[in-house]
């Protein structure tokens, strides 16, 4: 016996209040990554087409913290370009740092640039990112990789004068997206932990146009 062919037409749309044993031959129940094609003045043509449909390609990952640097003890009076030393350790690993600062805001540029150039040479861990401003330095991983310690000593300034190293946002878990944006080729996701406490994260996702890959 040969099968019967069923055709439809879809020109009445989706339908799921109506019962199975009743369905129109012009209506569909339910679709996933299909549209409805249309002919240019937006009526149905009574034809389907398959859309891309999504796929798992990251998750949010938990954040480490992110350490605040700032001046202490005279640090910045003591700032009159002479060339002084102070070793810095981050989590398991000490290296001296050299600044000739004459303004606090130099002392910050030229301490965020040697970190990230000890970064950069293998010294301290892959990862480290430092930012400077006018307040101080920002020290956090863009790996994600735990930071917990940072210390200063053997200052040739003077033991009174130091930095003030203290973690300005804790480490975040459990991130779930709570908003989300398109800014061109870019998707930005707000996110914030499940829990209540914590700190909220922006994320900016980049990917390929041409192969959907996902670079950043």
């Amino acid at each position: 016996m040969a099968r019967q062919k069923i055709k439809n037409t879809f020109l009445k749309g989706m339908n799921q209040d109506r019962s199975w044993a009743k369905a129109d031959p012009q209506q569909y129940r339910e679709a996933s990554n299909v549209r409805l094609l249309t002919d240019d003045i937006g009526s149905s043509m009574g034809s389907i087409s398959t859309v891309r449909g999504n796929v798992f390609d990251f998750a949010i990952p938990d954040t480490s913290e992110v350490y605040s640097l700032e001046e202490q003890n005279g640090l910045e009076a003591s700032l009159n370009g002479t060339s002084h030393t102070f070793d810095l350790k981050i989590n398991a690993v000490t290296s001296s740092i050299s600044y000739s600062a004459g303004e606090i805001d130099s002392f910050y540029t030229q301490l965020s640039d040697s970190i990230n150039s000890l970064v950069d040479s293998g010294v301290y861990d892959a990862g480290l990112i430092a930012q400077s401003n006018d307040s101080g330095v920002i020290l956090y991983s863009s790996i994600h990789s735990s930071i917990f310690s940072v210390v200063s000593s053997n200052w040739s300034v003077g033991i009174t004068a130091g930095i003030n190293a203290f973690i300005k946002t804790p480490v975040a878990v459990n991130l779930q997206v709570i908003g989300q944006t398109r800014l061109r080729e870019l998707a930005i996701l707000f996110t914030c932990p499940k829990i209540a406490d914590g700190s909220g994260q922006i994320w900016k996702v980049e990917w390929d146009t041409k192969t959907f890959l996902l670079l950043h």
